[in-house]
């Protein structure tokens, strides 16, 4: 099965303008080589898999001995590379929800910021905060408190009020400053070690 290249994926996503979900070619199932951006970091996994669902994520994790979640590939740290396994959340995409009257979108963790951004203007709502690059994954920025732009403004994590949890034992979990808060406060800046974030709310 051929490998998934950035020219393929850049392909693919060139609908975010428009904020439709994107789809992915079946040779995207599997892949045999990672690589982050820059090129400072790569990997050589066992396994390289591209979730379809909220259920294809339960049993991957549930499966995997050591699982790494891959988001928009933007990240200078060695937080992707492993050789176990992989999973990309690229097919998870899109809006869930939008709730207009608190202003509110939830949006599938694989959602690139861009597409996110628009999917909330056609909602006629808008992202507090967008970064000036906005190619990266929605899972992927808040795990890792991307910012935005502005020095008053907080940091893109600090607008989610709700998160979705693929727990280690392939529980879906839902989280937020009501429900689960320890929970939902670690995993807005967890770094994919409490689990795979899988749709994900903020206040916009």
């Amino acid at each position: 099965m051929p490998a998934l290249t950035r020219r393929h994926l850049l392909q693919h996503l060139s609908t975010l303008a428009a904020g439709s979900a994107v789809g992915l070619p079946a040779y995207c199932a599997y892949a045999a080589e990672w690589g982050n951006w820059s090129g400072n970091q790569s990997a050589s996994p066992a396994q390289f898999i591209y979730a379809s669902d909220e259920a294809h994520i339960s049993e991957v994790v549930r499966a995997a001995k050591q699982l790494r979640v891959v988001g928009g590939s933007h990240s200078f740290s060695a937080l992707v590379p492993s050789d176990d396994t992989l999973l990309s959340l690229e097919a998870l995409n899109g809006a869930v929800s939008h709730d207009t009257a608190r202003h509110q979108g939830t949006y599938w963790a694989g959602s690139r910021l861009a597409q996110v951004s628009a999917l909330a203007a056609a909602a006629g709502q808008s992202l507090i905060n967008e970064p000036d690059i906005n190619v990266q994954s929605l899972g992927g920025a808040i795990s890792t408190a991307t910012h935005g732009t502005g020095g008053n403004l907080t940091c893109l994590s600090a607008n989610v009020t709700n998160i979705r949890l693929i727990t280690a034992d392939g529980i879906a979990l839902d989280c937020s400053a009501q429900q689960h808060s320890e929970i939902f406060n670690a995993a807005r800046v967890g770094l994919g070690c409490l689990g795979v974030m899988s749709q994900i709310t903020l206040q916009n």
